[in-house]
C-alpha cells in the first residue's frame, strides 16, 4: 500500500539507506530502555567525516554522494544484524551497538575506520573518520543524553587531530 511506502522512507535517509535522525531516536529510546531493565551495556558510535567538504567542492557532489553511499555499505558489511546505522545529516553518522562493552566496540569501530581509510586511499580521496565511542554501563535517562556524550567525544577526536577514535565508558 501506498501507506505503507511512504512510512518506510520516512525511516530511512534515501540517499544512503540509513535509518534517519528521528527513527533512530526511537531505535535509541526503545535500547536505553531495554538496556535500563537488562543491566546491559550498549555503545553508541558518532561518527563524522574528516575533510568531506572537501571532496564535494573539488569533485563535485556526484562523487560525495558515492562517499556516503560506499561508507554505509561497509558499516552494513561489518556490523551485526541487531547493530543500527542513523544519518545524523551530511556526513555524521551514528552507530547503536547493543548489548556492547567499550573494548569490543573499540575492535569494531578500527576495524572501520581502517577499512574505511583504505577504500578512501584507492581513490586518492583525503577522507578519514573521527568517532566518538560512548560506552554506557551506567544507562542513561534519554536519548539526547546519550547524543552529547558520543557528539562530545567525536569532537574531541576531531579536535585532537583527526582520523582518530575517542572511547570512553559512562
Amino acid at each position: 500500500s501506498v501507506n505503507l511506502c511512504r512510512k518506510q522512507f520516512g525511516k530511512i535517509s534515501f540517499l544512503t539507506g540509513a535509518n534517519n535522525k528521528r527513527y533512530f531516536s526511537e531505535l535509541l529510546s526503545t535500547e536505553i530502555y531495554r538496556s535500563q531493565r537488562s543491566g546491559k551495556t550498549f555503545c553508541l558510535a558518532y561518527m563524522d567525516m574528516d575533510n568531506f567538504k572537501q571532496v564535494n567542492d573539488s569533485m563535485g557532489h556526484s562523487t560525495g554522494d558515492m562517499v556516503l553511499i560506499s561508507f554505509v555499505k561497509l558499516l552494513q558489511d561489518n556490523i551485526r544484524h541487531v547493530d543500527n546505522i542513523g544519518r545524523m545529516g551530511g556526513d555524521e553518522f551514528v552507530i547503536l551497538l547493543p548489548e556492547t562493552n567499550i573494548e569490543a566496540g573499540r575492535k569494531i569501530l578500527e576495524r572501520i575506520s581502517t577499512l574505511f581509510g583504505e577504500e578512501m586511499k584507492k581513490d586518492d580521496y583525503p577522507v578519514s573518520l573521527s568517532i566518538g565511542l560512548a560506552a554506557f554501563k551506567h544507562i542513561p535517562d534519554s536519548v539526547d543524553e546519550v547524543y552529547k556524550k558520543s557528539d562530545l567525544l567525536m569532537y574531541l577526536a576531531k579536535n585532537g587531530g583527526k582520523d582518530r577514535l575517542e572511547a570512553r565508558e559512562y
